[in-house]
């Protein structure tokens, strides 16, 4: 690895513009994207096509694109197809606070159908001027079905920053504000009707194809399942918004039946499929886009067991290592070159030692260039040195809760952001293993934590908690472990 390449690749690691792919998986393969280049204005599309939808294919699949030439990537914003997930839409008044919606919302998870050990889940404000109240966007799946994709990427070393949905990676193509757009999207199975306030999706309908006789009564029945559509948005929000645009990615007949037959809209059309026309490419570009929001403005909802800014971390964490281990390789053949110069230049040199005492040593060319190198390079590594002492040290906070998790103690989810505070989630066997972590957290060193609810302690069995703390000393994430 030349130098130039070393600090070419410690600027990427300490500016953080390692690309973020994106993935779309769908039921014929997997579909990345990749922006590159200056600017991140080239697209780069890959494919890896299956029959089958399966952990091995998938796995197959991502080993193959990882060794593709040109796409450099170790971590991945994933999108799902919406049958993974399930959105729900939530209102409030105008005067209820924020820190009131979000206590609303973590009690709407744990009140569920579904238990909320068996989900994972996040929400986020959706804003619209019109609307003469507050709404938050729900969105949930089942852990089961997102840890066998989380086991996958973890063995092929890749490190998914988010976990989204078709509808939220198509989002990213509309435009901020407050239009409401319908996006209806032909898949092999069905058709998928969405409603997009801005770039964020609030509610979808699956129309499936199997139970229509022929092609015709599919196209009949989709005419009058967007009219109702639009009717309902108009009627449901006492018309604070109201549909104006449609976007439909299908086939030209269905383009062509829905336009003729559909009046009182636009139909827009998105030119930023890139090279390929294919839905799988769309919906992985769409996804590649959200990782190139600044990692603290990304609130969009992620289906994964840890928050999205703790993910990046994860993303900055495998960058780095990835980083360290090809100038590993690189720096051990710099330093046997080094060596065998420095033994040929004093080999040189002691065949004259008299005549060199009696003069100024000239030094070769060679040797200035590679000091000076050398000091270059120990200046870059010295500023990321500074650069980490000044970043949170999460694994930390990560090693303190585990300690809990034991004898009947299991924990599902961990929250932290850097002034300090935490909080966890979880779920105790028995009442005699929360009385336990009660007490074992009363007496940590590095915690400072509020009182847990007596309602918890009315359950014998299966009891779900959220303990909420801060740390007694804030400068615990940045002491060298």
């Amino acid at each position: 690895m030349s130098f130039n390449n070393i600090k070419q690749k410690l600027s990427v690691f300490l500016r953080r513009v390692k690309p973020i792919a994106g993935l779309a998986i769908t039921d014929d393969g997997l579909y990345l994207t990749v922006f590159s280049g200056a600017a991140n204005t080239t697209i780069l599309n890959k494919k890896f096509a299956f029959d089958e939808l399966t952990a091995g294919n998938i796995s197959k699949g991502l080993k193959k694109l990882k060794i593709e030439p040109k796409i450099d990537f170790s971590s991945v914003i994933v999108s799902l197809p919406l049958s993974e997930s399930y959105t729900a839409l939530f209102e409030f008044p105008l005067i209820v606070e924020n820190k009131q919606i979000e206590e609303a919302m973590n009690l709407a998870v744990s009140t569920l159908p579904v238990s909320e050990a068996e989900i994972y889940s996040d929400w986020m404000p959706l804003e619209n001027i019109k609307t003469k109240k507050k709404e938050a966007v729900l969105g949930m799946a089942k852990k089961i079905s997102i840890d066998s994709y989380l086991k996958i990427f973890d063995e092929n070393k890749i490190a998914p920053v988010a976990i989204e949905t078709y509808a939220w990676s198509l989002g990213q193509f509309l435009e901020e504000g407050d239009d409401i757009v319908m996006m209806a999207v032909e898949q092999f199975d069905s058709l998928v009707f969405t409603i997009y306030d801005g770039k964020i999706p609030y509610f979808h309908f699956s129309l499936p194809k199997e139970i229509f006789n022929n092609e015709e009564d599919f196209l009949k029945s989709s005419i009058h399942h967007i009219k109702r559509l639009i009717h309902f948005v108009l009627s449901e929000n006492n018309r604070s918004r109201e549909i104006k645009s449609i976007i439909i990615l299908g086939s030209g007949e269905l383009k062509k039946f829905l336009k003729e037959n559909i009046s009182g809209v636009d139909f827009k059309e998105i030119k930023e499929i890139g090279s390929s026309d294919e839905l799988g490419h769309f919906i992985a570009l769409g996804a590649a886009k959200r990782g190139l929001i600044p990692r603290r403005e990304d609130a969009i909802v992620s289906l994964m067991p840890i928050g999205t800014e703790l993910a990046y971390e994860r993303h900055r964490l495998v960058s780095f290592l990835d980083f360290f281990q090809k100038f590993s390789i690189g720096f051990a053949g710099f330093l046997v070159v080094l060596f065998t110069g420095a033994l040929i230049m004093v080999r040189a040199l002691s065949s004259n030692v008299e005549k060199s005492l009696q003069k100024e040593t000239a030094f070769p060319v060679e040797l200035a260039e590679t000091r000076e190198r050398a000091k270059s390079f120990n200046e870059a590594v010295a500023q990321m040195y500074k650069i980490q002492s000044a970043s949170p040290l999460w694994q930390k906070v990560f090693s303190e809760v585990e300690k809990y998790a034991n004898i009947g103690i299991s924990i599902s989810q961990i929250s932290v952001n850097e002034n300090g505070s935490i909080s966890f989630s979880g779920n105790a066997a028995s009442r005699d293993s929360l009385i336990f972590l009660k007490n074992q957290i009363a007496n940590s060193a590095v915690l400072d934590t509020e009182q847990l609810p007596l309602s918890l302690f009315l359950n014998k069995e299966n009891i779900n908690f959220t303990i909420r703390a801060k740390l007694k000393d804030s400068n615990f994430l940045y002491q060298p472990i």
